[in-house]
């Protein structure tokens, strides 16, 4: 079982800063893994190379035209921002809170505050990992039977003819039908034909190899 251990990717970190150094050993602390922007790339660049869990963006670093962009792109919107460092005015604080960061680490704030925020901004990617997981996964099951949907079979079929391509060996495709299934209907109803197909699909499950 491979152990994932959050990422934070670091955009502007000055590590002569008191702040910034605190915040480094707080990441340490927690086990996490810091990663810098590389000098030759973006911000999304990053993003995407890395994967992150969150994002720590120096505030002299961040721009609101940086963090709305951010947000804008619909695989890098789940991934929590937080600002390191304290900016110029409150107005401008609540303008990139408004525009998506997620919270503000600044000076004065304690450690232990600042482990709690960081840990929290990756527990929210977490949640919103999973949700968007398990949405995806149900979008392609029938919600009858659990078992996935003609979209997913299409799929899964063309992987496994192009895998029997590759290897020269033959493929097999099952086809299977319920004889007098709408005797059942009309005499039991629908309710009891929708768990006669619940009970063949418990059993096509528990016979086959997946």
């Amino acid at each position: 079982m491979t152990i994932h251990h959050p990422i934070v990717l670091l955009d502007g970190a000055d590590r002569a800063n008191g702040l910034w150094n605190r915040v480094l050993g707080v990441i340490r602390e927690l086990g996490y893994e810091a990663v810098s922007v590389r000098a030759n790339e973006t911000l999304p660049q990053a993003m995407t190379r890395v994967s992150p869990d969150v994002v720590l963006l120096g505030a002299r670093a961040a721009t609101l035209a940086e963090v709305r962009a951010l947000k804008e792109r619909e695989s890098l919107t789940r991934v929590p921002l937080l600002v390191v460092g304290d900016a110029p005015s409150l107005d401008e604080v609540t303008e990139m809170v408004e525009a998506g960061v997620e919270d503000c680490l600044r000076e004065r704030t304690p450690d232990g505050l600042l482990a709690a925020r960081i840990r929290t901004a990756v527990k929210t990617k977490f949640f919103y990992d999973n949700v968007v997981r398990i949405a995806s996964e149900e979008s392609l099951r029938d919600p009858l039977t659990g078992l996935w949907n003609h979209r997913r079979f299409q799929d899964h079929l063309r992987i496994e003819i192009t895998r029997a391509e590759q290897a020269q060996r033959p493929v097999s495709l099952l086809m299977i039908d319920l004889d007098r299934f709408k005797s059942i209907n009309d005499r039991y109803g629908h309710p009891v034909g929708d768990e006669v197909i619940r009970s063949m699909a418990e059993a096509m499950k528990e016979s086959v190899r997946t």
